[in-house]
């Protein structure tokens, strides 16, 4: 189990993290999600051995790492660029953290190279030039090479950042299973709210160098503990009500406010509101955006401005109705 206590990594007075905390258990996949400069690289490369430690402590199981040097931690890392090496074929790239890791024989050594390959979907690929691969297949070599020395930890920086789009929801559940069957707990870092709730099981909302939330996926994404949390979730509209006898007045409907609280702020995802000629609440358009499957619509309302879905494009200035999810609502004490 790794754990990190206290830990602040400084660059001169810039403070890149600030006393974070942060476990991962046997066999968890664990996200830590961020805006870019949230700190969430300088942590990686901080429980990597690659960024000293201003404060605090990295420890595995009951063994100190903190004052280790990377290649004594047994821990795998992929870059976010991969890192492959142009010179090395395939094979030889994979073999090469088996090399700097430790003492196996060439033929042992070329042996766990071929199962790793065959692990992540490569086989047949020893002597394939890596600049002639796809992204997807230069990313499965560097996840091949990273879990070649069975390390006790595996790190993602940012993993599929380099791979496009269309393809990233594919090679995300491929990854989650590569790292399932290949039983290594594991940490990314990554922007990408569908890369993190795609793969892990828990998430770590970290912004300006100190962590925010922690959880299982599901409870963050649905329980935001702060407004700045649940606008980096995508919570896009924002209601601030006044509680009665524990619940709040939605223009859809009542829904149970926070314990105590006397305000509440009931946000909605924009996939939540939806445009429905028989919704309750109505507004003017403002902007339309077209976003493949769906439009997207921002409304001036008498409860306020509103980001809403579509199926079909509203004009600007036509007055809609508009439907919630109300089980989706995220209610904050205001």
């Amino acid at each position: 189990m790794l754990n990190v206590s206290g830990v602040s990594v400084q660059y001169g007075e810039a403070v890149a993290l600030d006393r974070v905390d942060l476990t991962v258990n046997r066999g968890e996949i664990v996200a830590v999600l961020g805006p870019s400069g949230s700190g969430k690289t300088s942590l990686l490369r901080a429980i990597a051995g690659l960024e000293p430690v201003t404060t605090g402590e990295i420890v595995w199981d009951d063994e100190p790492v903190t004052h280790l040097p990377a290649h004594r931690r047994g821990f795998g890392l992929m870059f976010q660029d991969h890192a492959l090496f142009s010179h090395h074929d395939v094979i030889g790239n994979v073999e090469f953290g088996l090399r700097m890791q430790d003492d196996r024989s060439p033929p042992d050594r070329r042996s766990r190279a071929r199962a790793v390959l065959d692990l992540v979907g490569m086989a047949g690929y020893d002597h394939r030039r890596v600049d002639q691969l796809s992204g997807g297949e230069q990313q499965r070599v560097a996840l091949a090479r990273a879990l070649a020395p069975s390390p006790r930890l595996l790190m993602l920086d940012e993993p599929l950042a380099s791979v496009d789009r269309e393809r990233r929801e594919h090679l995300a559940a491929e990854l989650h299973r590569i790292i399932r069957a290949a039983g290594t707990p594991t940490l990314l870092v990554t922007h990408d709210l569908d890369e993190a709730f795609t793969l892990a099981d828990v998430v770590v909302v970290l912004d300006g160098g100190r962590v925010l939330q922690r959880g299982p996926a599901p409870k963050v994404w649905r329980a935001p503990n702060s407004i700045v949390v649940a606008r980096f979730l995508g919570v896009t509209t924002k209601l601030r009500l006044p509680v009665v006898a524990g619940s709040a007045a939605t223009p859809w409907g009542m829904v149970t406010a926070p314990p105590n609280a006397t305000t509440a702020w009931v946000g909605f995802r924009a996939a939540d509101l939806r445009v429905d000629p028989d919704g309750p609440v109505g507004g003017t358009v403002r902007t339309v955006w077209f976003r493949r499957d769906h439009y997207l619509v921002e409304l001036d309302t008498a409860d306020g401005p509103m980001t809403v879905t579509s199926s079909r494009p509203p004009a600007v200035g036509d007055r809609v109705q508009v439907r919630a999810d109300l089980e989706a609502a995220v209610i904050l004490d205001a």
